[in-house]
């Protein structure tokens, strides 16, 4: 039997593009059912360094299968490629990347934010290409309508089981929860905890409501496309009424989450981008015929609108809608001060959350790592370059589809996709949701085999069930990819009008998950129209570029594996065996390890901040000077690694207090003195610490300067009394709650009343 050399390359790919589709949406289905933190951060905890590696594995598993899909369709003499309009704002994206990198101060957080940012956009690219059906966007918008539904089931089972269990726990035994989350009863932390709980947030798999929010947003207009295009074909597609009953149900299942979330922000966007589409619907042709004025009155309104927000802040000191916007013009006023210590190559992706100390303004009582506005967050951290290759990435393929005068493809002929390419993309999203995330949230050994079992069939398998569920509902009966002169994607242009208006005052676009899910609808609207096009654009490359791409690619390929992935990696791992050697007790070998850490990634500061920490402790229980001496070693490595971040300077003060109680004169002094220079490092990037300024005032009055130390005390109440006072603004009907802590506060305030008064001077 002869075999057609010129068919076999072909029927490659095709099998190849079909598994990477299939790879790719199972990927998007199980980063929005595993908790990922916003925009990937400076870690100063091993849960946060874990999270953070883990949205970097997922990244970089995305950027990966860009580059070995670009190579080997390279390496094909057909290759072709569809440009989607993303390439320009992505490549401005990466330079803006490495230019604010180079200005950050954690090197490591920007390397990883950069990467969790970048990978979802290359994600689009790659799908942009192996879109070629309408049957395969349906399939992408299916997954994503799906996860939606996915979420509001597990909105509901923590509206009805899970938020009121952990009440209960907390009521019975508080205080072993608060040790066990390392809070301190009677602080501020205790009392944010506790409105937190008993707020009964539901937020599905995601960080916060407003995240879920976000999402189900999303996933509603994915719903919605499927639907309606059900509707629109029913009589060409013979469809029965249920198929069309089917992603109704899931539509609403969607909405009725969003509405447990109570996320006003997200609810009210919802709203907006609702209402958009009814006045689009109705007035269509109305639109289309004024476009361009349209999108000239919307450009004029844009600085008309922020000028107003920003006098209406300047004059009321907070945003138009009441106390709870108090603090977003807070947040905001922190950032600008933020972008404005590096205004033309922005302060470092990841790298806010160091920043924000600087300016954070002393009533304010939340520390955030994000702006909650997204041009904001890019501005502060990317520069002026990122903001604009950040909006070009969005906008410019919008704009380049709804302004299209090209020629649409006429025929109306509907393909049936093969019912066994549903079934595998269904089979494979649900196997990696139920047996990837037992591994990354896996349930305690301790725990009895009954109890093991329960937990295994709430946390794992109903949620794969219910994902199943919603699958089998959107994509029922036969998947079709409709008449080619239909533009069936239209709706989710609204679904990105509903996230980016939401994250005006909100940070949920920054979660992976979602960042992920809004660029896969973002290529499922460019592909669409490309897949209509009668002259749509495609590359083809000579030869020789060809070769050259290739050899790029690989080159940058072993770059970022070398550079970007395999140090926090390698470095990670030492750190986990680490702490478990601390439980052990075995604290010879855990600082080997985390020495060893140390070296394998040198941008991070986090292994020899959390070396000296273990030194610290070690030297409670053995006190020996050399232990604090190595931990000293290590602190300043990692103040080297990381100049602006406040709290290695604290902790080094703490560890000279430490050696100046075990030494002796001159040394005792030496030892206060670097504890007092560190103690001054700390407020000058930490202004607004209370808890700082009492410190530093008690090792003034120590070594005698009595002057430094009243100014200290003196700025310490000033900061509390500010901060009691928005306090009590904000939350009139709840307990008065101090920040310093009443006892420090009173004993501040006699020592002013003391130190003020030479008669009662010691």
């Amino acid at each position: 039997m002869e075999i057609d050399q010129q068919s076999a390359p072909k029927n490659f790919f095709k099998i190849f593009t079909f598994f990477l589709l299939a790879l790719l949406l199972s990927i998007i289905a199980l980063r929005t059912a595993q908790s990922e933190l916003p925009s990937p951060q400076s870690p100063d905890e091993l849960i946060s360094l874990n999270t953070a590696l883990y949205s970097l594995v997922i990244s970089s598993i995305l950027v990966l299968i860009f580059a070995v899909w670009f190579i080997l369709r390279l390496l094909n003499k057909n290759f072709q490629y569809r440009p989607g309009g993303i390439e320009i704002g992505l490549l401005l994206l990466i330079i803006a990347s490495f230019v604010a990198g180079s200005a950050a101060s954690d090197k490591r957080a920007a390397i990883t934010n950069a990467v969790v940012l970048i990978a979802p956009i290359l994600m689009a690219i790659v799908l942009i290409q192996i879109l070629d059906t309408g049957w395969k966007i349906k399939l992408t918008l299916a997954v994503i309508a799906a996860a939606g539904f996915l979420c509001a089931y597990q909105s509901y089972e923590q509206f009805s089981a899970t938020n009121q269990m952990t009440i209960q726990q907390y009521n019975q035994d508080p205080n072993s929860m608060l040790q066990t989350l390392g809070i301190e009863p009677g602080t501020l932390q205790h009392w944010q905890f506790e409105r937190h709980l008993l707020s009964k947030d539901i937020r599905g798999f995601f960080t916060t409501s407003n995240s879920a929010g976000s999402f189900l947003i999303l996933a509603f207009f994915c719903a919605l496309t499927i639907l309606l295009d059900k509707i629109k074909n029913r009589k060409l597609t013979s469809i029965d009424p249920w198929h069309i009953i089917f992603p109704a149900i899931v539509a609403a299942a969607v909405f009725a989450g969003l509405v447990l979330t109570r996320s006003k922000g997200a609810i009210i966007a919802w709203l907006l981008s609702a209402f958009a589409f009814v006045v689009y619907m109705l007035c269509k042709n109305f639109l289309a015929s004024h476009k361009k004025l349209i999108l000239i009155i919307f450009i004029l309104l844009i600085p008309v609108a922020v000028v107003s927000i920003i006098l209406y802040g300047q004059a009321h000191n907070t945003l138009p809608g009441g106390k709870s916007l108090l603090l977003r013009w807070q947040y905001w006023l922190a950032s600008v001060n933020a972008y404005l210590e590096k205004p033309l190559t922005g302060i470092g992706p990841g790298n806010f959350s160091i920043f924000f100390f600087h300016h954070k303004l002393p009533q304010a009582h939340e520390t955030i790592s994000d702006p909650h506005n997204f041009i904001l967050s890019i501005l502060t951290q990317y520069g002026p370059l990122g903001l604009i290759a950040f909006l070009a990435v969005i906008f410019v393929p919008l704009l380049k589809i709804i302004f299209s005068k090209s020629e649409l493809i006429s025929t109306e002929d509907i393909q049936f996709a093969p019912k066994h390419k549903k079934s595998v993309i269904i089979f494979a999203s649900a196997a990696i949701l139920l047996f990837i995330r037992p591994i990354l949230s896996p349930i305690p050994q301790s725990a009895p085999s009954s109890q093991y079992s329960a937990a295994f069939l709430v946390l794992f398998i109903m949620p794969a069930v219910a994902f199943v569920i919603g699958m089998l509902l959107l994509t029922s009966g036969k998947l079709y990819s409709p008449p080619a002169n239909q533009n069936f994607t239209y709706p989710l242009f609204f679904a990105a009008a509903g996230l980016l208006i939401h994250n005006l005052i909100d940070f949920a676009i920054f979660e992976p998950p979602v960042f992920t899910a809004f660029c896969a609808i973002l290529a499922c609207i460019i592909a669409s129209h490309l897949n209509r096009n009668a002259n749509q654009k495609i590359l083809l490359p000579k030869p020789a570029a060809k070769f050259s791409l290739v050899i790029v690619f690989i080159a940058v390929s072993a770059a970022f594996l070398y550079f970007c992935l395999i140090p926090p990696l390698k470095s990670t791992s030492k750190i986990i065996r680490a702490n478990s050697e601390i439980s052990l007790g075995t604290l010879g070998s855990a600082h080997t390890l985390l020495s060893e850490a140390a070296d394998d990634d040198k941008l991070s500061p986090f292994a020899p901040s959390f070396n000296s920490q273990i030194y610290m402790q070690n030297f409670l229980s053995s006190p020996q000077q050399e232990l604090l001496l190595d931990a000293e070693k290590s602190f300043l490595e990692a103040v080297h690694r990381n100049l602006q971040n406040y709290k290695n300077y604290e902790r080094l003060t703490t560890l000279y207090l430490m050696l100046s109680g075990s030494s002796q004169e001159p040394q005792k002094t030496m030892w206060l003195n670097k504890a007092l220079e560190n103690a001054n490092k700390a407020v000058e990037l930490y202004p607004s610490s209370d808890r700082l300024w009492f410190a530093l005032a008690q090792i003034a009055e120590s070594m005698g300067k009595v002057e430094q130390a009243l100014d200290a005390y003196k700025k310490a109440v000033e900061i509390e009394d500010l901060f009691r006072q928005q306090f009590e603004l904000l939350y009139s009907s709840s307990k008065p709650v101090s920040r310093l802590g009443n006892d420090k506060y009173n004993l501040a305030k006699q020592k002013i009343q003391q130190l003020s008064n030479p008669l009662l001077q010691p």
